[in-house]
């Protein structure tokens, strides 16, 4: 915004080197990089050959800085910066979802249906309140260009990713959270535009209520959290009995569809932990075609008494490990722990 203010040449190779940085996040950083990018060239005025100047100016300290960090990835990776290949996946109607889900509840963290409907009847409020009611001022307008751009852009870098490259990102709330300052200021200018001042006071209160929700909601989530715990603190590993048995398995292999559940809650060698077979690869959402003879090795060497399964049924968002219906085809219930 200062750059684009003062059109400073040096703001610009120091806006380059901090987005550089900006690459230590990933998909923040890289989402982030392209929407920069796409301000520079529509906000620079003049020929193409000044746009082009400007964008490289910008993208040189990122392409710099961003090679000695990815060589130093790979120094630790055997070559290769990352685990995922390029493959075509579309995305699910799921993964829409989520991302719907992870909007509403940054505004309205209640139950599901009572968020959605709150939040539709805050939209369709906020509709009628700015209809022919907003003011055109220019710098309104260019601020909410950028912002507007920037989520853009972001969002299109993840979707892309998700249909090209990672079938498995999660629309959750850590991937999403780099827009909700931006939504945040996207809705404060929008409340400054608005002409009538009885539709600001309006709005405002509108806005006042969603803070108070909102504090309703982390508060509760906070006090839950407090009383039973939070992730792997839960009551419900903590107390569970499986749990308990780990550290008295004797064992060379740990098959089990929950390894970081072993590695934060027992004193087992991570390298005796080995995951489940896949049902499907993640990433590219391919079928593992060779599920059933790793399925059956996998039998075997339980059966001989090499390895052990542990099989935790409350991890249900890994959909791409076999299900306990099917872990029950392969294996008696004795076989299980």
């Amino acid at each position: 915004i200062i750059f684009l203010k003062l059109k400073r040449m040096d703001l610009l190779i120091f806006l380059g080197c901090l987005s550089a940085l900006m690459l230590l996040t990933r998909f923040a950083g890289a989402g982030f990089i392209l929407g920069f990018g796409l301000l520079i060239i529509l906000n620079t005025e003049g020929r193409f050959s000044r746009k082009l100047k400007h964008l490289l100016l910008y993208g040189l300290p990122i392409i710099l800085l961003g090679s000695i960090w990815l060589m130093y990835v790979m120094s630790f990776s055997e070559g290769s910066p990352t685990n995922r290949s390029f493959a075509m996946h579309w995305s699910s109607l799921i993964n829409l979802k989520d991302a719907l889900v992870t909007v509403v509840y940054w505004l309205v963290p209640l139950s599901f249906w009572k968020s959605i409907v709150f939040f539709s009847l805050m939209v369709v409020t906020l509709i009628v309140l700015s209809y022919k009611n907003i003011s055109r001022h220019t710098l309104n307008v260019k601020f909410t260009k950028i912002f507007a751009y920037l989520i853009l852009a972001y969002m299109g870098f993840i979707i892309a990713s998700n249909v090209f490259f990672d079938g498995g990102i999660p629309f959750d709330n850590r991937l999403l959270a780099p827009l909700f300052p931006l939504f945040l200021l996207l809705l404060a200018l929008h409340l400054k535009s608005l002409k009538i001042k009885k539709h600001r006071n309006a709005f405002s209160l509108i806005v006042a209520s969603l803070i108070l929700v909102q504090a309703y909601g982390y508060a509760r989530s906070s006090f839950k959290n407090y009383k039973f715990g939070y992730g792997y603190s839960h009551v419900k590993w903590t107390s569970s009995q499986v749990v308990k048995q780990l550290d008295s398995l004797t064992e060379d292999v740990i098959y089990t569809n929950g390894n970081d559940v072993i590695s934060a809650l027992s004193s087992i060698d991570e390298s005796k932990v080995q995951v489940l077979p896949i049902t499907y690869n993640p990433q590219t959402t391919e079928v593992n075609s060779n599920f059933e003879n790793q399925m059956q090795a996998l039998v075997k060497n339980v059966s001989n008494g090499e390895a052990v399964l542990v099989y935790f049924e409350n991890i249900d968002w890994r959909d791409y490990y076999p299900s306990d219906k099917t872990i029950k085809r392969y294996f008696t219930v004795e076989m299980i722990q």
